[in-house]
């Protein structure tokens, strides 16, 4: 079964997502740790953190919520000042499922293999940890095959379905 999830190269196809996942994850590790001496003095201030990134307050708060340092309402101040290692990446993981929430195109899902294949994907990423619990909100099947079903049968007028977008010739697109 894991097979599936190996690409011709050997390389894991579920590799990508998790890299983005810690390169981002590394990067505002490092910007709070930088500026851990003054947040950790006026926890207050780890809201401010996070604005560089387009998170308005309330985005960080419902973070810190689910990473447990906010207590009720408020932030909890020894809870920020106490704050481990361990917790700290808890409250980046679930900034980013909050603030960038990744959706994986599962693509090519037309053949009979291919549920078991999204199911094996899904579980995968949830075996990686964070990423697969907080940080994929969503894998989404698609067939370009499924999609010219239904617009052919819209032509027949079996069923009723609008595509999002219809271009009936690439030069058409182009042309201004």
């Amino acid at each position: 079964k894991e097979a599936a999830l190996v690409a011709p190269d050997g390389r894991c196809r579920c590799a990508r997502p998790t890299g983005i996942h810690n390169e981002l994850q590394r990067w505002i590790y490092d910007n709070l740790l930088d500026k851990q001496a003054g947040w950790k003095r006026k926890p207050e201030h780890l809201y401010d953190m996070f604005t560089g990134y387009q998170a308005q307050h309330w985005l960080t708060h419902e973070a810190l919520r689910l990473a447990g340092v906010v207590d009720g309402e408020s932030l909890s101040e020894t809870a920020v000042r106490e704050m481990t290692d361990e917790t700290l990446s808890s409250v980046i993981d679930h900034f980013l499922a909050v603030r960038f929430p990744t959706v994986l195109a599962a693509n090519k899902c037309d053949d009979g293999e291919a549920a078991a294949n999204v199911t094996l994907l899904k579980e995968s990423l949830r075996s990686m940890g964070s990423i697969g619990e907080a940080g994929i909100a969503a894998v989404v099947p698609l067939s370009a095959r499924l999609e010219c079903d239904l617009q052919k049968m819209a032509k027949e007028k079996k069923i009723d379905y609008t595509p999002l977008h219809t271009f009936s010739d690439t030069a058409e697109v182009l042309t201004p």
